[in-house]
């Protein structure tokens, strides 16, 4: 289909242009020939209406002939035939319609009609319908190019989409394997604890399923998730775990990848409390700040520990999802004070998937 022709407001905006043509040749007309300006008006609106429809043909001619797949002489020909063909056409409806308008009006409105004043209303038409043609090219050329960066984006959309899916799925087996571990640990000594820690292993793997399905949640339903991830490690490390939060209100509505921060909170425990015998304490705090939310997790070092098992791989994933989803506005970044290793993770407040 046309593509003036698919909208109502296409439609409107393209007569608008003829008919403003029309009562600008009106004017030229009524200098030029001294005839009354009604007549010109009633010699020029109807006909620029016409040269209207005849010059949509421009653009299937466009389409029969991209320029970047014809033949030059093929598309020359082409378009001299069809201007010479809807020129001619325009002419000889102007000049039949103006023949009426003196008989029914019963008035000379031209002294005399000559070839040279038929070749001046060709002219006119060929110039407005070649001008028709090179728009006509313009928007295929533009439409062609928002279709190629269109399906760019949704390629790029569907890879971040495999690779979100990819990290998401290295997120939880080590948790599990421990989690396991220890509840086989505690059957024989404290069943009721086993039982406890069963039970909430099994509503954070619920969580995680029911968050993970979805492309970004809420700060505070991720919090939920950690809470529920931090009750099963005090149950595995008893006294030697300490947990402290401190989370503004107003961070809790910003919109996360889901299960963001739980790899950053499991590397806290497995390096900070697994293996120190004293334990330790694992702090947690969100704030706003110029419109950037940031999350710092804060646990006790064990040089020993780090060494040997290593933090690269979850921070990694976790630094990557970031920058898939939220690209340069967000970032993870570590640092270690003195016997205290944190983790800093920020992103945008105002992001596309803020809640409405």
């Amino acid at each position: 289909m046309h593509p003036i022709l698919s909208e109502r407001k296409r439609i409107f905006i393209y007569l608008s242009v003829w008919i403003g043509l029309g009562i600008l040749f009106s004017f030229v007309l009524k200098t030029l020939s001294a005839i009354p300006a009604a007549y010109a008006a009633v010699i020029a609106l109807p006909m620029f209406v016409v040269l209207s429809q005849l010059n949509l043909s421009a653009w299937f001619l466009a389409k029969v002939f991209p320029p970047d797949k014809s033949e030059l002489w093929k598309l020359f020909s082409a378009l001299a035939v069809s201007t010479l063909l809807i020129s001619g056409i325009w002419g000889m409806l102007c000049w039949g319609w103006v023949t009426l308008l003196e008989r029914y009006f019963s008035v000379q409105l031209f002294s005399e009609k000559t070839a040279v004043q038929f070749g001046i209303v060709v002219l006119i038409s060929a110039q407005l319908y070649l001008l028709s043609v090179g728009l006509s090219y313009f928007f295929m050329t533009f439409e062609t190019s928002r279709t190629a960066e269109r399906n760019a984006l949704e390629l790029q959309l569907l890879a971040q989409n495999a690779e979100l899916k990819a990290l998401r799925m290295q997120i939880n087996p080590h948790f599990l394997f421990n989690s396991l571990n220890s509840i086989n640990a505690l059957i024989s000594r404290n069943p009721e604890k086993a039982r406890e820690m069963t039970t909430l292993l099994a509503d954070f793997f619920r969580k995680s399923l029911q968050f993970g399905a979805k492309e970004m949640i809420t700060l505070g339903e991720e919090v939920s998730l950690l809470n529920n991830y931090l009750a099963i490690e005090t149950i595995r490390f008893g006294s030697r775990l300490t947990i402290e939060q401190n989370i503004e209100p107003p961070a809790l509505a910003v919109r996360v990848p889901p299960l963001i921060l739980q790899p950053l909170l499991e590397n806290a425990v497995k390096h900070g409390i697994a293996d120190s015998l004293s334990g330790g304490t694992i702090r947690i705090s969100a704030e706003q700040k110029n419109e950037q939310v940031f999350v710092v997790i804060e646990n006790p070092v064990d040089d020993d520990g780090m060494k040997k098992k290593g933090i690269g791989l979850g921070l990694e994933n976790v630094r990557r999802r970031l920058q898939t989803v939220f690209h340069d506005t967000a970032d993870l970044q570590t640092y270690r004070e003195g016997s205290t290793f944190r983790t800093l993770v920020y992103f945008p407040m105002n992001n596309i998937f803020a809640e409405q």
